[in-house]
């Protein structure tokens, strides 16, 4: 049973190339606020951490989750981060990514369960051994209420 999902933040919310959130992101994060304990990740190189922390403010999407973690380096430790303050076990953990060789694979190896949200700059990144494959592959981040 899922109990927290973990979010990537560039181009899974926020569509980083045009500098604005994704049609469907604040409707999909009101069903998810109301089923499960919602936390954002984010690496921050283009900007400051703090400029990051505030665009989330800006737009009102502080209030959906439970945990914002950014980082301008390490994603791993920021998924590390929030699997800590949680306390919960991999399978109770859905990580949804654009990168498969980020949030996929962190959450295989630990064994939670993925979703790979295929679309945008890395959407030709297929998995491979060391990733391992997503439990689901979606195409809009909508989608995810088919599957939760």
């Amino acid at each position: 049973m899922i109990e927290l999902i973990v979010i990537d933040w560039a181009r899974t919310i926020y569509d980083t190339e045009n500098e604005r959130l994704f049609p469907d992101s604040v409707e999909t994060l009101d069903y998810l606020k109301n089923k499960y304990k919602l936390a954002v990740v984010s690496l921050s190189r283009s900007e400051p951490v703090k400029a990051r922390k505030k665009l989330i403010e800006d737009l009102g999407l502080d209030k959906y989750f439970e945990l914002i973690l950014i980082d301008p380096e390490d994603k791993n430790k920021l998924y590390e981060q929030a699997f800590a303050h949680f306390k919960l076990q991999p399978e109770e953990i859905c990580i949804i990514d654009d990168r498969t060789v980020r949030g996929v694979q962190w959450g295989n190896k630990k064994g939670c369960e993925t979703i790979w949200l295929q679309r945008g700059k890395f959407k030709d990144e297929l998995p491979n051994e060391e990733t391992g494959n997503p439990n689901y592959i979606i195409k809009t981040l909508n989608e995810v209420k088919q599957i939760l």
